[in-house]
């Protein structure tokens, strides 16, 4: 699939980054993961890939400097993206989040009409 002059491909499930990164390598020694630098072009990954989905973003040392970047060492430019439930956090006996998991999160709202409304609820960014 080609967004914005870029070529992605959905691999196969992985547990963590480093799998998907590694798969992602294997394909094209010079391809890398996916991050986002549109709101269009992200909603148009998301539409063809699903909901779920590793980022080629990485936070810079020391872990918890909160300075992330994408991959390729550039600053990041698009960041549309909510952060809930003390996310990002390292967890008990995980250590330091450097890398992002994103998901969407479907949300019931209640309108005044008593009618529910699904839409695109927040993105969740975590480091794992």
């Amino acid at each position: 699939m080609f967004v914005y002059d870029s070529c992605f491909a959905q691999l196969t499930p992985g547990d963590n980054r480093d799998n998907s990164l590694a798969e992602c390598v294997n394909l094209n020694p010079m391809a890398h993961l996916w991050f986002p630098t549109s709101g269009p072009q992200n909603d148009a990954v998301q539409l063809e890939f699903g909901r779920d989905y590793w980022l080629g973003i990485h936070e810079e040392p020391p872990p918890g400097s909160d300075n992330w970047v994408y991959d390729d060492g550039s600053p990041l430019v698009y960041t549309h993206w909510y952060m809930m439930g003390g996310q990002p956090d390292p967890g008990p006996g995980v250590g330091p989040e450097t890398c992002v998991r994103l998901f969407y999160k479907l949300v019931d709202m209640e309108l005044r009409s008593s009618r529910v409304v699904d839409g695109p609820g927040p993105t969740r960014i975590f480091r794992v």
